[in-house]
């Protein structure tokens, strides 16, 4: 996104801290100061390990959760702190697709009656729900006559087209797609990716894309921000975050998927001995954090700030957090 695109989402230090789960245990600081922009028609990838908070940024973006600290702004507006019911309005514009499927529907539902119960919340009659909900599930790939199946009657894929249905029955600009496809075969994963970017030109869908699996990422968004221990630590435009990655967590990452090709595999993993070899010291006051490979470089931890100024490239946005921390 330009500087001169206006910003759809824009969330500022937003922090999520939950109790312990002992009476005397410490407070879990999951998200952490998160700061970042998504632009109309955008899609940006949020990634990073299991655990690195961010389900719970999505879920506090969507006001699934309270935030604890910072602010999330919706086309010019704070609604970080609005009621349930001024919030009503606005969840025609925002929704989530959910990561597990079949968990996200009420199996004692029918289809018609999950598509249409946004559209009956917020003010449409039953018949108009029903007619709007039928033409979803053409839009989605699934058959119309299947309306009145359960949804246990459909496979992951066809479930989470559902959930994509249900997300599109209001209209929503902003969709936040909370790994959408993890929980699906390969080949299925394929389809939904193709659907949600048919999608979003079709209907100028702006996404959150939430995942783990940065093949899917490169192939879905226009910018990744890569999530540590509650905290982005490095954001940009995917061409320059694959190729050049700054950050050592994010050459982890990258490091970390296999290469299909065995002789590229074998060169990748010498120049890693390589670099562990070469690696200079680390700064007075870091350290590498045991999760990382040897040679991943110098991974700022306390008292050193982060930030990448290169075109195309956004703050880092923070230090991680100590080990144990994040959620």
């Amino acid at each position: 996104m330009t500087t001169t695109t206006p910003s759809l989402l824009s969330v500022r230090d937003l922090t999520m801290t939950f109790p312990g789960r002992r009476a005397r245990s410490a407070p879990v600081r999951a998200v952490d100061g998160v700061s970042f922009d998504v632009a109309a028609g955008e899609t940006l990838g949020l990634v990073g390990e299991s655990g690195c908070g961010k389900s719970t940024t999505g879920r506090m973006i969507v006001r699934l959760l309270e935030p604890t600290a910072g602010s999330v702004s919706y086309d010019g507006r704070d609604i970080s702190h609005l009621s349930q019911r001024q919030l009503k309005p606005l969840r025609r514009d925002l929704q989530m697709v959910f990561q597990d499927p079949h968990s996200s529907l009420n199996p004692r539902q029918t289809v018609a009656r999950i598509i249409s119960d946004p559209l009956l919340v917020q003010g449409s009659s039953a018949a108009e729900a029903r007619k709007r909900a039928v033409e979803l599930m053409e839009l989605v790939g699934l058959i119309p006559e299947h309306i009145d199946r359960h949804p246990h009657e459909f496979s992951g894929g066809q479930a989470q087209r559902i959930g994509i249905a249900r997300a599109l029955a209001t209209g929503p600009r902003l969709v936040v797609a909370d790994e959408p496809v993890s929980a699906l075969d390969v080949s299925v994963q394929a389809q939904i990716v193709n659907l949600m970017e048919r999608l979003q030109r079709e209907l100028g869908l702006a996404y959150l894309f939430i995942a783990h699996d940065l093949s899917v990422v490169k192939r879905v968004c226009d910018r990744v921000a890569v999530m540590y221990l509650g905290r982005i630590v490095e954001i940009g435009v995917k061409e320059r975050v694959y190729a050049a990655p700054a950050h050592p967590y994010t050459r982890a990452l990258l490091s970390a998927v296999p290469l299909p090709d065995p002789a590229a595999e074998r060169a990748r993993s010498g120049s890693r001995c390589s670099a562990t070899r070469r690696a200079p010291p680390l700064p007075a006051g870091l350290h590498l954090p045991s999760a990382l490979p040897q040679g991943a470089g110098d991974l700022p931890h306390r008292g050193a700030a982060a930030a990448d100024r290169r075109p195309g490239r956004g703050p880092a946005g923070g230090l991680p957090l100590p080990r144990g921390t994040g959620r």
